[in-house]
């Protein structure tokens, strides 16, 4: 961004992301993702980088703050075109995101979480004699809902396939709270449903993904290994207290997974797969079956890099020492990986 959006926000002037200390410790993102995924090498990055934390944070903020500021100017300039167009009571604007983003919450700095701060988006509709100004519906709706409401609003009639072997619309016209934001019932489900993409060759195996559904009271998730994540908005709205686990909330655990079949379908569970990946032939670079020193050095140096880790390599020696337990000046395979198991 250009330097006048930083001028914006002065560092002193930034404040700190509300982030409790351990609050990664009751989640399950760390048991189906490993250390390369984006949020939490990105998180381990910019401490690195920093004298600590918070000042991380902070800069990382203001950075983010300036971004905001510079889209926010430019859909300044899309209304003020459209209002002196002489259009202004004809054009719907819609403004939305396809994703939130976490700051830190939960050691996690990036999109792609079904925490709240990374599934919940902007979601703002200018419906010219439809929409209440300043209305705000509280109501968990889904991007998918976006197309039934436009062709709703401007009055498009007929089937939206191309044929009789295609699907049907699943999202549903948002009218109703455009005219009426604290309207409770619609034709709309309970919840908004968010996936996270986990692998499989196709990519749209129900089954090998990661689940949130959000009600206007809670947040609950299901891992792909069975883990799951229940908060409380109306007592924990920063999500930093996960009761799927405490006794007492089986009941609405079982109606919040009943609200995630009729929406997604039936849930397996899906062991992590082990990678096929051997690390003795990784760090043995020239492949005679042992592992000298500068090999084991570079290996970690790499290593280090990759996963946004400091390279110390008075400690790296060190560690190389204590594995090798017959004093032979190489590591054999066994004495690599014993410390492994």
């Amino acid at each position: 961004m250009p330097q006048r959006y930083f001028d914006l926000f002065p560092p002193d002037k930034v404040e700190m992301p509300l982030i409790k200390t351990g609050d990664a410790e009751d989640t399950h993102y760390k048991d189906v993702f490993d250390a390369e995924t984006k949020g939490l090498k990105y998180f381990r990055l910019l401490k690195a980088s920093y004298p600590n934390m918070e000042a991380g944070i902070k800069a990382f903020t203001r950075a983010y703050l300036a971004s905001v500021s510079a889209v926010d100017e430019c859909i300044g300039r899309v209304v003020e075109a459209v209002d002196s167009s002489g259009l202004k009571d004809n054009t719907i604007i819609v403004l939305t995101s396809d994703h939130g983003w976490n700051m830190g919450q939960k050691d996690y700095l990036f999109k792609n979480s079904l925490w709240e701060e990374s599934a919940r988006v902007p979601l703002i509709i200018r419906a010219p004699g439809i929409a209440k100004p300043g209305g705000v519906a509280e109501h968990p709706v889904a991007l998918i809902d976006l197309y039934p409401t436009l062709a709703d609003l401007c009055g498009l009639k007929g089937d939206t396939r191309k044929g009789e072997g295609g699907a049907r619309l699943d999202g549903h016209s948002l009218r109703c709270f455009l005219e009426d934001p604290a309207r409770e019932a619609w034709n709309g489900p309970e919840a908004a449903l968010t996936v996270i993409y986990a692998g499989g060759a196709s990519g749209n195996d129900p089954y090998k993904q990661h689940w949130s559904v959000r009600t206007r009271r809670w947040r609950y998730i299901r891992y792909n290994n069975g883990a799951e994540e229940l908060y409380d908005h109306d007592r924990d709205p920063h999500e930093w207290e996960n009761l799927a686990a405490q006794l007492g909330h089986d009941e609405i655990k079982h109606s919040l997974r009943e609200i995630m079949r009729k929406m997604q379908g039936e849930m397996k569970t899906h062991a992590r797969p082990k990678p096929d990946w051997d690390w003795f032939k990784a760090v043995d670079a020239d492949k005679d079956n042992s592992v000298t020193l500068d090999e084991w050095l570079a290996w970690c140096k790499l290593s280090d890099q990759r996963n946004g880790r400091l390279y110390d390599e008075a400690l790296r020696k060190q560690t190389f020492a204590s594995r090798d337990q017959d004093k032979s000046g190489t590591l054999s395979r066994a004495e690599l990986e014993r410390a492994a198991r």
